[in-house]
């Protein structure tokens, strides 16, 4: 059962995630303060992060870089779940699809779309 960290400010949301991923085998762990999902993701290692970008405190982008800093999370899988439309992604588009991150907008994608994301970029880990 793979863990997977959610960064998500919108408890309905992130509770409605967190049902949902269970049912789907996943081990979600759910998080709307940014410097408690760091510390999360460095005590459990999930085997995947699902963030908002628009976090309190800090950018979601910023969390983004602090993950990319670490050699041990350099390839972990991030896929960006956010309310954020696209024209206010374009910008960081072409560093984010270098960095294999996977952008969703909820507006276009719902749970189940989340989960096939999920399941696609965590395949070679359940091999």
């Amino acid at each position: 059962m793979n863990r997977v960290l959610l960064i998500e400010p919108d408890k309905i949301l992130a509770a409605a995630a967190v049902h949902f991923l269970r049912q789907r085998g996943y081990r979600p762990e759910p998080h709307s303060d940014l410097q408690q999902a760091v510390m999360a993701a460095d005590k459990h290692r999930p085997a995947a992060v699902i963030t908002e970008l628009q976090l309190a405190g800090r950018s979601g982008i910023e969390l983004l870089y602090e993950f990319r800093s670490y050699p041990d999370w350099q390839n972990l899988p991030i896929v960006i779940y956010t309310s954020l439309r696209p024209a206010q992604l374009e910008p960081f588009l072409p560093a984010l699809a270098e960095q294999n991150i996977i952008v969703l907008h909820k507006s276009q994608a719902g749970l189940s779309e989340l989960a096939q994301v999920l399941e696609q970029v965590l395949q070679p880990a359940k091999a």
